[in-house]
Order: C-alpha cells, then structure tokens, then sequence
C-alpha cells in the first residue's frame, strides 16, 4: 500500500505579527534547544528552564544550579531523545456512549498519533512557550502554555493545561497530567547520576494529606557525624477552575509512580491507569522510592466545552510557605492571569531598551532577543525611584560588567572586565564620573577585571589580571579594630553530666620512636565544655604502647602506618587519628599494594569508587604501578602529599609515563617542598614553580617527550640558607642518568618546608613506579 508523504514533509517556520516564533509540525523539525530567560522580577525567586523542540518542550527546570533541579537536568543531545518520556507527559482517555474508550497521549511522534491527522505546533515567544496539538479523530484540541512565576518569596514553574472539545458530540474524558519523575530537594547531580538507587531510601514526599506534596530527602546525604534534617522542598501544586472561574480547588496530585505504570518502570504507557474506567489509584507509597506528579482529573464536556486547570511546580523553604501560598491561588480568581501579565511585562520591560524597528521584523525580533539573552547576561542595575515613580538619574557604565558594583564612602566603585575602573558620587540630581582609569598589562593590551572590589579600614581593594590595587590615603595611618563578640557561654554549668568527649590533638602525624601525649576533654549536651577527664585508652591499627595517661609511643620502624587511639569514658568514645612515618630514606614501587587502592597515609589520593580526582593502583603489563586516569567529572588535575609537612632538603625520583589519545598527551610531575616540577604533555616543556598562579620564579625549558613511554624524573631541593636551589632533571627509563641537571632555579625568596607529592593533570592515563625520597 502506497502511503501519504508523512507529516515531516509539512513542517514549517513562522513568525508571527506579535513576534511569537512558530513552528509547525515541530517533533519533525531539526533539533533545538534554549532556556528560559531566568527573570522573576526585583522581589523573585528564579528559576532556570531548560526546553527543545520535542514532547511537551520543557524537559529540565530547577532553582540555582544542576544540583537544585526540580526535572533531572539533561544535555540537549539527551534532552532530543528522551523528552517525550522523561519531560512532562498527558494521558488522556476519550469515552463516548457506547463506545469503548480510546488512549490518547498527545505532543507525542507515534504511529497511532500520525495515523489520527494529529497537528501541532510549539509557540515560542521571550517570556512563555505554548505547544498545541489538534486530533482531529478524537475531535480534541490541547493547549499547554508555560511560564515562570514572578515577583513571588517562592519560584515556580506555572504551566496551563486547556483541552477543548471541538467535536461534535459530548465526550468524557479522563486526564491524567503530570511528572513521571521529579527530583526531591536535597539531591544534587551527583547524587542524581551516581547512586540515585542508594539514594532513593533517604527520598520522602511529605505535605500530601493539604494536597500540595513536598518532595524531599530526610537528611542532607553527607558523610558527616551529624544528621542535618532537610526543611526545604519541591513541591507540585494543581489547581482546577469552573469555566465561569468564580470556583476553584486543589487536586490532589499522584507521587507513586507504580499506581500509574504498575510494575513497570520505562514510563512508555500508564498500564494502571488504562486498566479501568474510571481509574481509581490504589494506596501510594510515600517514600522510599523516586516519587512522580500527576493530576487526576475527570469531566464530560460538551461541543465546544473546555478543561482548565494550572500546575505550579516549584521550590520552598518549607511547606507552611506553600501551603499560605496554596490559599493565596484559590482565593484570588484571576491569580494566574495577573501573573501572566507581570511576567510579560518584566521581559518586554527589559527588551524594550532596545526596541528596533526596520522594514525585517525577524531583524527586530532577533535584536530583542539577542539583548536578552547574552547583553543581560551579567545582571541588570536596577534604577532607584522617588515615592512619585520618578526616575532620579541613569548612567552608562560601558559593556561588559561581570563584577558587582561596590558601595562605600558615598561613591560607588565599579570595575568593568576591559581594564577599566571608574569611581562615581551618585547625587540628588546626577552620577558624576569622579575618576576613570584603564589598567593595562605590560604588553600594552588591557588587564582584564572580573572581581567586585573589598573595602576595609578606609581602604578599597581590587585585584586585576595585572596586579592587586589599593586606594587610600597613603599617609593615613593604617588601624584595625577588633569586633565585639556576642557574649557566649563557653563553660558548661557546675555538676554537669558529660554527654560528648572529643580526643586532643585529633589529627597528628608522628616519626617512628617519637612519642604524641593525648588528653580527653568533656563537653555537656549543648556542647560546651566540663572539663578533661582520664580515659581508658586503646589502639586501632596501629603498632607500639600506650599507657594509661594518653603517652602513645610508635613502634621504632613504622612507616605509612594509618589507624586510631580511641578513648572510653562513661561509655563515651571519641578517636584520633594517627599517620606514623619512619626517616627518609622512602622506596615504594607499589607491588605491596593491592590493585584498586592506594597508600592510607596519603592525602588527597581518592579511591577507586571516586569519580574524580584519584590515584590508585593498578596491574600494567604484570607491573603493580600507580594510575591516576581521566576523570568521570570534575577538573582532570589531581595532587597528593605523601608525607608529613615539615620536611626539607630532599630529592624525589620517581619514573612516569602518559598515554596518548588522539592528540592529547597528559602533564605529570612531583612537588618537593613547596616547589614543582611539571612535565608538560602539548607543551612539550618541562617547568619548575612556586604556585601555579603566580610566576615570581617559574622558568621552564623546550623538552621533547613521547607519551606511551616511561621516564624518570629527579628533582632536588636545597633552601639552607637565604635562597633556595630547586633542580631537576628527565631522562628515558631505558636510559643513563645524565650527569647535567635539565633545569635550576635559584629562587631569593626560599621556600624552607614542605610534604613531598605527586601530581598530573589528566588528560589521558597517568603512570608513576618506583618512588624514591632521599635526604639531600
């Protein structure tokens, strides 16, 4: 059989009279994405929104960040394929008399959908999105319209839900219209992409019985000795209008996602919902398990008749606020169109700046939208007015402004990202420019501003990629003045009963043969302190002796030792933690190590459950070595001490190798008191600093190194006297030891101590072997 040329053939562009963005047939279309604009107004709380021309358009929205998402956060290549499941979803069941119901999910590219001569088309305009869809079959038309919430102590996302009967004949319908999943507050994206399972134990939806559910965690998920309750919340607000609007009421959302997809959790169809009519969900689980949000509704309508009904979904300090925010909505009939109104307003008040007006309206369009979208992406200086609504004054402070502005003195001092510092006295009638400087660099190009400026003491600082500046009177002799404490009971009441004891010193390192007294000190249940009391003592992996007056004494050779000295008392414990190392010299070539673990007594090292930065061991060739791999997320630069802080004059060696993929090649080094060596991968440099930020005695030379390819780097540190000797040399494995060191640096202001480490910077696998630490 011959088919009709499919509906991907009728897409079309349009833009409309009032500037509104149409596209036809928008599920067929080339892919796009964009965000809402993320304005709420002075007074409100914003959101971001984050929509693509599939499904039901908006696909991820939350408050601040990825870690505050309402709708899990999805990248626009992920957002294309699974909006349709995973975004915002409509169910709908059409029953007529004596007719079998049918299932309809409209906004959706599916067989059943093309073959009922489905149409639709998304709107999109700078301050809302509006999808519509036409079944002409079912004789249904479904409008859903989104737009953030302004000038409100909460944020929200409102979105309207309208479905017309444009048929002929009375029709009942059964809506359900919602969330498949959404995101309790106080998980973060982490969590959200690494162990949402583990995560969903601690998940809770609570507020259901007032018909506004709070999604939320029970606890902030930190590995913390305190448990911190989460008061804040998302929550997902229905509320249905009679036609003539006079009457209004909540409806009670579902949050248990098995009484709508039964057993089932790919979310394709809602199996429970279609099994009966009408539906009738049976008893939710209210935590425990990732929650959803869908509104049942249920109506006849008549030709030409229409459902209505608005979903606020959003974030709150705790749910008293929403439900006075709940009572807010049903009191006031014509709530959600004022809203609607007072955020066009806002947008277009901003847009209106730059209002063009050409003979092109796509032109003017675009320049609108342009401002909006990237000239306002700093922020924008809001004006101050008199009680008359009168505007006092305005000034332009050039283009790009990413630091805040800074009041002091009665002047304000703004820094703008093009060199440029300009100190203004705001007045009754006008802003005067007092003072404009352009901060340049020494190769004559601007140095660029990023930072708000700091006052204090009678002094304005601010850094620039230059320098650090200070504006002040020079002979103005410099004081500071200590601010009054509030007066706080530190000494628990007399006769006190210990509820808490804390060991002292709680973190030491110790030198083999070298002996650490400990002492146990009483706190009451409000935490404040009784006084030291004798403990019974005792040791947790760790060898040698200690008595009973807290006298810990390592055994004479214990090397990269890690464990604890515990104290009892009253039934009370508290621990210590103790990393023992022996004198240099240190050898290590890892073959003692099990695979997948690392030294306990290093720091900053990570493990091999650890996303990000880590350093664990590995099997390579037969070869126990050390790899530090690409990050899973987080930055790809990774450092480790391995050793207490206040060594001095040693040598490190330590052979290295970094494999290449594609072009990318991975720097990789030591630290040795202070002081680094880098060997640099795209570079093709070897270089040795004080601090990567800053250059004072950084000098570095031409090396070429191949990756996949093992060297040995040595580097040297000598700071006796006034300055410091820093050396270091590479050289192939496979190679003599030149006699000649690659690199010196003599540096005036010496760096006398430091813990030696390892570091790289990831872009492929990094390897280290054969660690060596030796005094000088």
């Amino acid at each position: 059989m011959k088919r009709k040329n499919p509906s991907w053939k009728k897409q079309t562009y349009q833009l409309a009279d009032d500037g509104s963005f149409i596209i036809h047939d928008y599920n067929f279309t080339k892919p796009f994405s964009s965000f809402f604009p993320g304005v709420s107004g002075l007074w409100g709380r914003p959101l971001w929104a984050f929509y693509v021309n599939r499904g039901q358009g908006l696909v991820s929205f939350g408050s601040l960040d990825k870690d505050r998402a309402i709708m899990e956060f999805l990248p626009a290549n992920q957002a294309y394929e699974r909006a349709g499941l995973s975004g915002f979803r409509t169910f709908i069941k059409v029953s007529r008399k004596n007719k079998e119901p049918v299932f309809y999910e409209p906004f959706l590219n599916t067989k059943d959908n093309q073959d009922a001569r489905v149409k639709n088309q998304m709107r999109i305009t700078s301050y809302d999105l509006r999808i519509e869809e036409i079944n002409i079959r079912l004789g249904l038309k479904v409008t859903v319209r989104y737009f953030p919430l302004p000038a409100e102590s909460i944020g929200a996302l409102v979105r309207l839900v309208r479905v017309e009967n444009i048929g002929n004949t009375e029709v009942r319908i059964d809506v359900l219209d919602g969330m498949p999943k959404v995101v309790p507050y106080g998980m973060d994206n982490f969590c959200l992409k690494n162990i949402s399972r583990t995560i969903e134990s601690m998940m809770k939806v609570s507020n259901y019985d007032m018909g506004v559910p709070f999604f939320h965690l029970k606890t902030e998920p930190q590995d913390r000795p305190e448990v911190v309750q989460i008061k804040s919340g998302s929550f997902y607000l229905t509320i249905s209008r009679s036609a003539s609007k006079k009457t209004a009421s909540l409806v009670r959302p579902l949050v248990d996602p098995a009484v709508i997809f039964g057993p089932t959790r790919e979310f394709l169809y809602p199996h429970c919902f279609l099994l009966k009519t009408p539906y009738r969900p049976g008893k939710q689980i209210l935590e425990g398990r990732t929650p959803c949000a869908f509104s049942l509704l249920a109506r006849t309508l008549a030709p030409k008749s229409v459902l209505n009904f608005t979903s606020f979904i959003g974030q709150a300090d705790h749910k008293e606020k929403v439900n006075r925010f709940a009572k807010k909505i049903l009191a006031d009939p014509a709530y959600v169109d004022k809203k609607s109104i007072e955020n066009q307003s806002i947008i277009e008040g901003l847009t209106n700046h730059t209002d063009t007006l050409t003979s092109h309206k796509a032109f003017n369009a675009y320049v609108r939208q342009n401002y909006l979208d990237n000239v306002l992406r700093g922020g924008y200086p809001i004006p101050i007015h008199t009680k008359k609504g009168k505007e006092i004054w305005d000034i332009n402070l050039g283009t790009v402004g990413k630091a805040s502005p800074v009041w002091a003195d009665n002047k304000i001092f703004y820094p703008e990202v093009n060199g440029r510092f300009r100190i203004l006295e705001p007045g009754q009638e006008e802003c005067k420019i007092l003072d404009s400087e352009n901060l340049t660099m020494p190769d004559g190009r601007y140095a660029e501003l990023y930072g708000s400026p700091a006052v204090a003491y009678g002094r304005v600082y601010f850094a620039s990629e230059e320098g650090v500046y200070c504006l002040g009177n020079k002979n103005t002799k410099f004081t500071s003045t200590s601010p009054k404490m509030p007066k706080t009971e530190w000494q628990a009441p007399k006769n006190s009963e210990a509820a808490y004891i804390q060991v002292v010193p709680a973190d030491v390192f110790l030198y083999s043969g070298n002996k650490n007294e400990f002492k146990v000190r009483a706190y009451d249940d409000k935490r404040r302190f009784i006084k030291e009391v004798e403990a019974t003592w005792s040791l947790k992996g760790l060898g040698g002796s200690i008595n009973n007056k807290g006298e810990y004494m390592p055994a004479s050779k214990s090397m990269g030792l890690v464990g604890f000295v515990e104290a009892t008392y009253n039934d009370l414990k508290s621990q210590a933690r103790v990393r023992l190392f022996s004198k240099l010299p240190w050898s290590l070539d890892f073959e003692s190590i099990d695979v997948d673990k690392n030294p306990a007594y290093w720091l900053g090292a990570g493990s091999a459950r650890s996303p990000a930065t880590k350093f664990i061991v590995k099997d390579l060739n037969g070869n126990k070595v050390l790899n530090k791999p690409v990050s899973v997320r987080g930055l790809q630069r990774g450092i480790i001490y391995i050793g207490p802080p206040d060594l001095s004059n040693y040598t490190m060696q330590v052979d290295v190798m970094s494999e290449k993929l594609k072009r990318k090649i991975s720097d990789i080094g030591l630290i040795n008191s202070g002081y680094t060596i880098d060997l640099m991968g795209t570079r093709q440099k070897i270089e040795i600093r004080s601090w990567m930020s800053e250059v004072r005695m950084a000098k570095n030379v031409t090396f070429r190194w191949q990756p996949d390819t093992w060297y040995t780097i040595k580097f040297s540190v000598d700071a006796t006297g006034d300055k410091a000797m820093v050396k270091a040399k590479v050289w192939k494995k496979s190679d003599r030891e030149p006699n000649e060191w690659t690199l010196k640096v003599e540096d005036p202001l010496p760096i006398h101590k430091g813990a030696p480490g390892m570091h790289a910077f990831s872009k492929t696998n990094v390897y280290f072997d054969n660690l060596k630490i030796i005094n000088n």
